[in-house]
């Protein structure tokens, strides 16, 4: 997916919640294509999973299949 059209949001995720761009863009990306996102990097869901209800902790993706 090109980063131009994400930027925008991205930045302003970045900007909201004390993350990288390059972690923002993919929380953006899963909010524009309204999928969930599974991680694994605990920092990164610590701060957003609250705000994000579609930030998965990625043990939970074996529950969806």
């Amino acid at each position: 997916y090109p980063f131009r059209p994400l930027a925008p949001r991205a930045y302003e995720i970045a900007c909201d919640h004390g993350l990288a761009i390059y972690d923002s863009a993919y929380v953006a990306l899963a909010e524009q294509q309204d999928k969930d996102l599974y991680i694994a990097d605990i920092a990164l869901y610590n701060k957003v999973h609250n705000v994000f209800g579609f930030v998965k902790w990625f043990t939970k993706y074996s529950d969806t299949l």
